[in-house]
């Protein structure tokens, strides 16, 4: 029996869940270890056991509280004879990771980013095996690891995002109700949305409205986010659109996307990476150690996507609007595109298992 953890956003959440439930369909019977406090409380599951774990604590205390909730979690580890734990990093992996550590439990690690998170990185000397997300990572801290401990798998996505590759584009117009005749720019800041890019949006729809209306908008804005301005705006200013809080499926929207603005996280840009669109990332400035900006440095370099970095400052907003306007005459053929696939492997979830299965 395996353990799987990963949440707290859902860029650690949605490929663990991908495994989890891939492993479930290959009868290897997973358990899904969570937060109560995490997006993964949105989800189902007979075999997910959720934990209060917490984030808002300082140091010392969450330390404390992350020991507190492991001895809970290692009980369960006994009960349901898990042999192996799999964890995608995040804080809501710590407390398992732990416990995996104190019941002598091999621990495998998938980091998703270019640059690995704290729980991650603090148990990557006892993992067994370290999974990547993308072919390439950071830091000097790895340079003396064995290098047989790493294995590309890239980011497992969920059948219910992949199955859009192969849909008619036409088609799925027509059952979102988006008209034909218009290009689609797609705008969305990850699972917890981004205020920067609905403010930004908003500017641009204020003072150069007649640009956005040559497309038909999906904005996914997060929730609390402008959601309500935003939507009163666009309509106020003709501008075709559709507004969401938040979509846990984003396949559909990338498949008939022309145009993508989004911030830069793992699972954000494997997504963009294999539906091949043309994209604008806007890394959040906030993200640890810049790891955003990480994941995508690769894809400038081959002039395979564009990026504005966001400066914190008040003109920030014009700016961006003129990386947006060079974006929107930047000529990338779909021949170049494709080499989008190049950063991701469509056999993730079966690299995965394999790998464990080797190890169980």
């Amino acid at each position: 029996m395996i353990a799987i953890s990963g949440g707290g956003t859902g860029g650690h959440f949605f490929p663990a869940y991908a495994t989890f439930k891939f492993l479930k369909e290959n009868h290897l019977n997973p358990i899904f270890i969570g937060s109560l406090n995490s997006i993964e409380a949105k989800f189902e599951d007979e075999n997910f056991f959720l934990f209060d774990i917490k984030k808002n604590l300082n140091f010392f205390k969450r330390f404390a509280h992350y020991v507190k909730v492991s001895f809970k979690i290692k009980k369960l580890l006994k009960e349901k004879n898990i042999k192996l734990v799999l964890g995608f990093g995040g804080y809501v992996s710590f407390p398992l990771y732990l416990a995996a550590y104190l019941s002598k439990i091999p621990i495998i690690i998938h980091e998703q980013n270019a640059l690995f998170g704290k729980a991650n990185k603090v148990f990557s000397k006892i993992a067994k095996k370290i999974f990547l997300g993308f072919p390439y990572f950071e830091g000097k801290y790895f340079k003396d690891f064995d290098k047989s401990k790493f294995t590309w798998t890239s980011n497992p996505l969920r059948k219910e995002v992949e199955k859009f590759f192969k849909e008619d584009e036409i088609n799925l117009k027509r059952k979102l109700k988006i008209p034909l005749s218009k290009k689609v720019l797609l705008i969305f800041g990850g699972s917890q949305g981004a205020l920067f890019l609905n403010e930004a949006f908003e500017y641009i729809a204020l003072k150069y409205p007649s640009l956005l209306k040559k497309f038909f908008i999906i904005h996914i804005t997060g929730k609390n986010k402008k959601f309500s301005s935003l939507k009163n705006l666009y309509n106020q200013k003709n501008i075709e659109n559709q507004l969401y809080e938040f979509k846990d499926n984003l396949g559909p929207y990338l498949k008939v996307a022309d145009l993508v603005v989004c911030r830069a996280g793992a699972l954000t840009v494997t997504e963009v990476c294999y539906f091949r669109k043309k994209a604008l990332f806007v890394p959040y400035p906030y993200a640890y150690k810049n790891h955003q900006y990480e994941n995508i440095k690769p894809l400038l370099r081959k002039g395979l996507a564009k990026c504005y970095i966001q400066r914190l400052e008040e003109d920030d907003k014009e700016n961006f609007s003129k990386t947006f306007f060079e974006f929107l005459n930047w000529e990338i053929s779909l021949e170049k595109l494709k080499k989008l696939e190049n950063y991701i492997l469509s056999n993730s979830k079966e690299i995965i298992l394999d790998e464990i299965l080797r190890e169980i």
